[in-house]
């Protein structure tokens, strides 16, 4: 019998940490990072042509144009001078064409008819690469720290990483409650729980009591951020600075990168008066 009882406790295990994961502490969340995007420019890194010619020729008067220093349009993708088209080419009567990053290869016929004139092809020396570089502003996007480069092209954008994107923590209060009466023998109980997803900031969980200067924007306790909830409990005393009466108390938590959260306000009443007592003698 003992056996089986075995078997029904390890299955129950298993399915437990099918259910509920396996036990261990909460992974926090990948810090966020704030990266510039920008439009490519793009343009190749040998623009003058020293050892290829393109040769014109003028069909009725066998005039001949020698061309040299070829510029490069990025935007339509073709090496041209003086107006006019062309390719760079090399022996072989291959030309490279350009399109988006990369450079691709096709075939050509070395001798080109367009009405009255022919075109020739000499040996010109070919496009072996188009090197993009960081052109206008798009915006800004958020990522991990290897989602985009650093500084550099992924795709189509060039993108340069600024710094962390900081996360506003966020308060949860459990107490008090509203209209909770406090007074000498009761101090007013604050707990509840904070979240601040960017792991390692400083927490501070202040609070303030209206029209009471030495109750104004205090620091009830400090946490370390662990990317998840974390419950919070403290206690404000109440002496001679907290007159009896009914006040606002206001909590929130910042962290120590300027984020803020949530305001939540409770309405407070302070009874110092100690209960009396009166004792009625019978005739």
């Amino acid at each position: 019998m003992k056996i089986p009882f075995g078997k029904v406790i390890l299955t129950l295990v298993m399915v437990s940490m099918m259910v509920f994961g396996s036990i261990g502490t909460a992974q926090a969340s990948e810090p966020l990072y704030y990266y510039e995007k920008y439009n490519l420019i793009r343009y190749d890194n040998d623009r003058s042509v020293n050892d290829g010619d393109l040769l014109k020729k003028n069909s009725s008067n066998y005039s001949i144009y020698l061309y040299r220093d070829y510029y490069f349009s990025s935007t339509e993708g073709y090496q041209g001078t003086n107006g006019e088209r062309v390719f760079w080419a090399d022996i072989s009567g291959n030309y490279y064409y350009v399109t988006s990053t990369k450079v691709q290869k096709y075939s050509f016929a070395t001798r080109h008819s367009d009405g009255d004139f022919d075109y020739y092809y000499e040996t010109i020396r070919k496009c072996d690469i188009i090197t993009p570089r960081k052109g206008s502003f798009v915006g800004t996007v958020t990522g991990t720290i290897n989602q985009y480069p650093s500084d550099g092209l992924q795709g189509d954008y060039w993108y340069v990483r600024k710094g962390l994107v900081n996360n506003n923590p966020t308060l949860t209060l459990s107490n008090p409650g509203e209209n909770d009466y406090f007074g000498k023998e009761k101090a007013i109980n604050v707990s509840g729980s904070v979240k601040d997803v960017d792991n390692g900031d400083t927490l501070s969980v202040k609070y303030t009591i209206n029209g009471i200067s030495t109750h104004t924007n205090k620091t009830l306790q400090t946490i370390t951020a662990n990317g998840s909830s974390q419950s919070f409990s403290n206690s404000i005393p109440i002496d001679s600075s907290i007159p009896q009466g009914i006040y606002t108390l206001k909590i929130w938590v910042e962290d120590d990168k300027g984020g803020k959260s949530n305001e939540i306000s409770r309405t407070i009443k302070i009874d110092k008066t100690s209960p009396t007592m009166k004792i009625i003698v019978g005739k």
